[in-house]
C-alpha cells in the first residue's frame, strides 16, 4: 500500500483503519460486522431513461454493442474526451435496449470508475449488489467470491486502466457482462467499438436541439463552420450551441458604447 492515506478509511476483512492527520496521524480500529452480514440485494441498481438524451448519429454503434452483449462478450468504447462515451452509455443503458442475455438477467449496474484503481471499482460493484452490515469491508479474495457469482450488466464509464487490468477486471466478474467507456483501446477479446466525430446531419440535429428551436436561414452554416472547427465532437458543438443560444440575451443586456 503507497501514497497518501489521509482522510482515508482502509477495510482489512472485518476491520476498518480510519487514517486521519492533525499535525500527528492518528489511526483507529473500528470493528466490523462479520461477514455473515453479507447479502445479496434484491436487484442490482436500476438507471433510468432521460427524456433529453439522444446518440445521434450512433445507431451502428449501438447495434455493435447490442449484438455483443446478447452474445456475453465484454465491450470497451473508446475515443477522445467530447466525443460522447458517457451519452452512448447512458442512452444504452437507460433506454433499455442492452441486457436481455441470459448474463444480465439480474440487473443492470451503472457506474463513474473515473480516477478508481480496478479493485475499487469491484469494490462499487460489490457494493451496488450486496447489502452489508455495519462496516465490513470484505477482503479482497472474499469480495471476488461473491462478485463471481453476479449475473449483471456492469456499465463502467470513464475506466482508465491498462490492458491488464482491464482483463483482470473482466475475469472477475465471470458471469456479468462489462460495457466500459475509456480513452484509448486496451481490451483483448472482446467487442471494441471507436467514437469517431458525429456526421453533419447528426451535428445539424445536435445544434437545433441545444439550441431549443428550428435553426434560422443563417444557423446551418454557422453549424456547419463548428462542426470544422470542433472537429466535430459532440461535446464541443453542444457548447457552441450553448453559448449562441444565450448569445441574445447576454447582447440585450450590454450598454451600448457612447450612451447613456
Amino acid at each position: 500500500m503507497a501514497g497518501d492515506l489521509t482522510g482515508s478509511q482502509v477495510g482489512i476483512g472485518g476491520k476498518v483503519v480510519q487514517i486521519q492527520a492533525d499535525g500527528f496521524a492518528t489511526v483507529l480500529f473500528v470493528d466490523g460486522a462479520e461477514a455473515t452480514g453479507v447479502k445479496r440485494r434484491t436487484s442490482a441498481r436500476t438507471v433510468q431513461a432521460r427524456r433529453s438524451l439522444t446518440a445521434l448519429g450512433r445507431e451502428r454503434e449501438l447495434a455493435r454493442r447490442a449484438d455483443a452483449v446478447e452474445t456475453g462478450e465484454p465491450v470497451q468504447v473508446y475515443g477522445p474526451s467530447g466525443i460522447g462515451k458517457t451519452t452512448l452509455l447512458l442512452h444504452a443503458t437507460g433506454r433499455g435496449t442492452l441486457g436481455t442475455a441470459q448474463a444480465t438477467a439480474e440487473g443492470t449496474v451503472l457506474l463513474s470508475a473515473r480516477g478508481l484503481p480496478p479493485e475499487e471499482v469491484l469494490q462499487e460493484v460489490f457494493l451496488a449488489t450486496y447489502q452489508v452490515a455495519g462496516l465490513y469491508l470484505p477482503a479482497q479474495s472474499d469480495r471476488r467470491r461473491m462478485l463471481a457469482a453476479l449475473r449483471v450488466l456492469v456499465v463502467l464509464d470513464d475506466l482508465g486502466c491498462s490492458s491488464a487490468e482491464l482483463a483482470d477486471l473482466v475475469q472477475a466478474l465471470p458471469h456479468c457482462v462489462v460495457v466500459a467507456a475509456s480513452p484509448r483501446m486496451n481490451l483483448t477479446g472482446g467487442c471494441t467499438v471507436g467514437l469517431r466525430g458525429l456526421p453533419l446531419p447528426a451535428a445539424l440535429t445536435l445544434f437545433q436541439d441545444a439550441l431549443g428551436r428550428p435553426l434560422t436561414a443563417e444557423e446551418p452554416a454557422q453549424a456547419e463552420r463548428a462542426w470544422q472547427a470542433t472537429d466535430s465532437l459532440p461535446g464541443r458543438l453542444g457548447l457552441v450551441a450553448a453559448y449562441l443560444r444565450e448569445a441574445p440575451s447576454t447582447a440585450s443586456q450590454t450598454p451600448v458604447r457612447g450612451s447613456r
